[in-house]
């Protein structure tokens, strides 16, 4: 997947400004302190904002201007930071719901809920309510319903955000098998402990604009990213998360 030159204003601030990235097969990092403009990147990248200027791309197919429901089919998935899944349905219903859109019909859809389930260590609780469930196996389910979409590149927003260290820990060999088994990932995450474990390249936002993009060890070096993170420099302006 890539991106080139987005640009999105909100009452003229820029949330996002001439961004360009390219997503390879592995797990992209989505860095940044609060203001960087890393949620509306999220937004660009699945459709659910459409940017002021830019061009968007998976594989050679053109997504600028799409759809979510488009850039869905197209094999672009995420997930969201605050898990809502339907809280008096199954878990296993609530990741046949999420996979309608690619499965064409409830038997295949179901088939591929109880397979992705799996994946992700939700098989046994499958016919819980999903109300019933803890933040951990809520943020499963959110991850479970991107992969029923079967994308081929699935965003994360956040997903080990609110885990305890033993949590994020059991969690993060999930997320690695994922990308393991075919799936492009790109990670927006605070816990930076979980970035360096998981992530081969990182891309560091700050109001807007790309300010450095490189491997996890040199990332956590870089002096643009470090002034970002302390706030050191000119007055701050975020203009989202």
């Amino acid at each position: 997947m890539s991106a080139r030159s987005l640009t999105k204003s909100f009452r003229g601030i820029h949330a996002v400004r001439d961004v360009t990235v390219d997503i390879d097969d592995g797990i992209t990092g989505l860095i940044g302190p609060n203001g960087a403009g890393k949620t509306t990147l999220f937004n660009l990248f699945t459709g659910y904002l459409r940017a002021d200027s830019g061009r968007m791309s998976l594989e050679g197919r053109d997504l600028t201007g799409m759809s979510a429901h488009r850039v869905a089919a197209a094999g672009v998935a995420r997930t969201f930071q605050v898990p809502r899944p339907f809280r008096d349905l199954s878990v296993r219903r609530n990741v046949a719901t999420a996979g309608l859109l690619r499965a064409g019909g409830r038997t295949r859809a179901y088939e591929i809920a109880d397979r992705v389930m799996d994946r992700v260590g939700l098989a046994d609780r499958a016919d819980r309510l999903a109300g019933e469930l803890g933040i951990a196996d809520l943020k499963r389910i959110e991850l479970a319903k991107g992969l029923a979409l079967q994308p081929r590149v699935l965003l994360l927003d956040e997903v080990f955000s609110g885990l305890t260290p033993a949590e994020m820990d059991a969690l993060v060999p999930v997320v690695r098998q994922v990308q393991a088994d075919g799936v492009a990932i790109v990670l927006v995450e605070h816990v930076l402990r979980v970035v360096m474990q998981l992530c081969s390249h990182v891309v560091v936002l700050d109001r807007g604009q790309v300010i450095a993009a490189d491997s996890p060890r040199a990332i956590v070096k870089d002096p643009a990213t470090i002034e970002a993170y302390l706030g050191v420099g000119d007055d701050e302006e975020g203009e989202d998360t």
